[in-house]
């Protein structure tokens, strides 16, 4: 009988030695083996039976033990795979690179190292090498945020904002926002000049990606017109690969 393609349960780790990685040992692997046990409970094969969870033979910090599990899983059969960590980890060291192979990244903030960070800055590695992956994020009651947010470094900045959200595209929802930006990072204004730099970067002929100005305040260079009138940040991408940057190295 042909083997059914597995699912992987990758438990990415912070790898720093001397006290920080000694104490998340346990508590990596025990959230890599909850998960896989409540996949194998609720997810079934086409003939019925539970899909099989394959849990890495240790917890991956570096590059040496990424590349020992990817050959473990290789010979498991493992077909979808799925990064679990409940603290920080350093993304391009650890991270799934196998480009076939379905994936997705669950961290966990729920302890006092920010696995949500994680899940942020290697879904942003994974984009930059062209391997998709999908994260998923939920709103936690506000006695549990205090809780979890006293956990994390208290030296750390906080600013909490909310991003005028429009209803479209990477806009929709606050979370979309989030989700878009990938790695948490952006360029951010303190005052309405947004439709300006919209206007500098197109003389330019640098694409705008990702805005939330209202259409009736940007102005853009006429041709523009020719590459769509709908989806506007489409058309910046289409009008500035066919005329190429303005300045360019000779």
């Amino acid at each position: 009988m042909e083997r059914q393609p597995s699912q992987d349960r990758y438990p990415t780790i912070d790898g720093r030695l001397g006290g920080v990685r000694e104490s998340l040992e346990n508590q990596t692997i025990n959230l890599a083996k909850r998960v896989a046990e409540l996949i194998s409970s609720n997810v079934r094969y086409p003939n019925g039976d539970p899909v099989d969870c394959v849990i890495a033979n240790s917890c991956i910090g570096g590059i040496a033990e990424a590349t020992a599990c990817e050959d473990q899983f290789r010979r498991e059969n493992v077909g979808v795979s799925l990064t679990v960590t409940p603290c920080w980890c350093y993304g391009s060291e650890t991270m799934d690179m196998d480009p076939q192979r379905p994936r997705a990244v669950f961290g966990f903030n729920g302890t006092e190292r920010p696995g949500a960070v994680y899940l942020a800055a290697v879904l942003a590695g994974h984009s930059q090498k062209g391997i998709p992956a999908f994260g998923h994020t939920v709103k936690l009651p506000d006695n549990v945020h205090d809780t979890l947010d006293k956990r994390t470094n208290p030296t750390w900045p906080t600013t909490w904002f909310a991003p005028t959200v429009t209803g479209r595209g990477a806009f929709t929802s606050t979370y979309e926002v989030m989700n878009h930006w990938g790695a948490n990072h952006c360029v951010m204004t303190a005052g309405h000049v947004g439709h300006l730099f919209i206007t500098l970067v197109s003389i330019h002929r640098i694409p705008f990606y990702m805005h939330n100005v209202d259409e009736s305040k940007v102005f853009r260079p006429s041709a523009w017109n020719a590459f769509g009138t709908d989806n506007l940040e489409g058309a910046d991408f289409r009008a500035c690969q066919n005329f190429g940057p303005l300045y360019r190295r000779h």
